[in-house]
């Protein structure tokens, strides 16, 4: 679990959806979906394009690991930008119908673009 009041509907969708932690990389994945989720007009293809780089990246980072360090030996390239595509559309859709401070935060971030954007 993530261990964040603010970020406890998340952590609960993960638990419920039984995300892979992927060598620790899930929160990359939290991370990147909160920030896709108040970039105006973002596509999913857009999203998924970025994930694969940013997997990539992290890929290209663990090569400076031990071979047989446990994160090095369990990353999935694959199930990082999975984890990133289904957060991302499970924060898009909540900030729709959700109450929850995380969402509206994310709301008022989103708007904020918006009005820099004018």
């Amino acid at each position: 679990m993530i261990d964040n009041r603010i970020l406890k509907p998340i952590s609960s969708f993960i638990a419920t959806e039984r995300l892979s932690w992927n060598a620790q990389t899930l929160v990359y994945s939290v991370d990147l979906a909160m920030v896709y989720s108040v970039i105006p007009d973002i596509t999913l293809e857009q999203v998924e394009q970025v994930a694969k780089v940013y997997a990539g990246i992290i890929k290209l980072r663990l090569t400076g690991v031990d071979k047989n360090h446990p994160i090095r030996k369990g990353f999935n390239e694959e199930v990082f930008v999975d984890n990133t595509i289904k957060t991302f559309t499970f924060i898009k859709n909540q900030m729709q119908i959700s109450d929850s401070a995380m969402f509206k935060g994310l709301l008022a971030i989103q708007k904020k673009m918006y009005e820099e954007e004018e």
